[in-house]
């Protein structure tokens, strides 16, 4: 079984986001029951508060109906030993999450767009301060780099 943790600044949208399209997307494969999957923050900025309820308007109209029930909470020293592959959203969190990580942590510590064949930024735009029209744009995106993951990952 392969454990792997999204993470983003304050686990509101993107990481949160990316675990509910991920976890939908292994469940259509009929893959669930081999991964553990969760998300974090760097931040415990949003601790406590629950998903962006534009993350969840967003997932419902892609026809994803699992929720995203856990609150937002930060990543723990555990955490580096709990998972197999930590996913940063972006280039900033990618480098606090490796200044973190315990020498003795076994983890994979990447980008997710690095996971993407086809070239271009490799940070994922945070849309929790713009509008409700940044959200489709964000499952488009991670709807591709997804995949990709996916098919790295069962190969």
């Amino acid at each position: 079984m392969k454990s792997i943790l999204f993470v983003c600044f304050g686990n509101l949208c993107r990481s949160p986001a990316t675990e509910i399209v991920f976890k939908h997307k292994l469940k259509e494969r009929g893959l669930s029951e081999k991964f553990i999957v969760s998300s974090a923050g760097v931040s415990d900025q949003h601790t406590g508060q629950t998903t962006d309820f534009r993350v969840m308007q967003e997932a419902q109209k892609r026809g994803i109906t699992d929720t995203h029930d856990n609150p937002a909470r930060k990543i723990t020293l555990d955490d580096y030993y709990n998972y197999d592959l930590i996913l940063a959203m972006e280039m900033e969190q990618l480098l606090e999450l490796q200044k973190e990580k315990p020498a003795d942590a076994k983890c994979e510590i990447d980008l997710l767009l690095s996971y993407v064949d086809t070239p271009g930024d490799c940070n994922i735009l945070d849309p929790y301060y713009e509008t409700e029209s940044n959200f489709p744009e964000l499952f488009d995106i991670l709807d591709d780099a997804l995949e990709f993951l996916i098919i790295k990952l069962t190969k």
